[in-house]
């Protein structure tokens, strides 16, 4: 739990770090810290889930594999709530041993009740970044603001990270 608590702190921390992306940003997320693992498909490989709404059946499920690009990432939102739909905000940050971000990717999905959606993402990330990956950390909310909620943060994530 302890090394949890401070992988969170540090992502968090590397997030207010330079001022382009602070706590009150990223506002209302809820954060799973994963380590990546070795597979048979690369030298990495990372599978997450996590809920959105505390209080219903509502997941995503996060996995990414390595890819020619450099990752294919695989977000599922799978709702069981018979009413509930949601704008769902999914960031994930790519960090190295040292917590410190090497890659970030946001993705703002419509989930309509007792439903699963499915979306795969290629993430271009160089060879001697996703070596360097060690763990992600998975944000997930309910997007009450819409479906662009956090685009500027992302943006200027990114740029910080010197993403296109």
């Amino acid at each position: 739990m302890g090394n949890t608590l401070n992988a969170i702190t540090l992502t968090i921390g590397m997030l207010v770090s330079d001022g382009t992306a602070t706590h009150k940003d990223w506002k209302d997320y809820r954060w799973a810290v994963v380590p990546a693992t070795s597979c048979s498909a690369g030298p990495i490989c990372i599978s997450a889930r996590a809920k959105w709404d505390w209080k219903r059946p509502q997941w995503v499920e996060f996995s990414a594999v390595p890819s020619s690009k450099g990752l294919e990432a695989k977000i599922r939102l799978i709702n069981e709530d018979r009413k509930d739909d949601d704008n769902v905000c999914i960031t994930v940050l790519f960090l190295s041993s040292d917590g410190s971000a090497l890659s970030i990717l946001h993705k703002n999905l419509h989930s309509l009740p007792q439903a699963v959606r499915s979306e795969t993402v290629d993430i271009a990330l160089r060879a001697s970044l996703l070596r360097r990956i060690t763990s992600i950390a998975l944000g997930t909310k309910q997007c009450r603001r819409g479906p662009h909620e956090d685009d500027d943060v992302y943006r200027r994530a990114k740029a910080r990270l010197k993403m296109r």
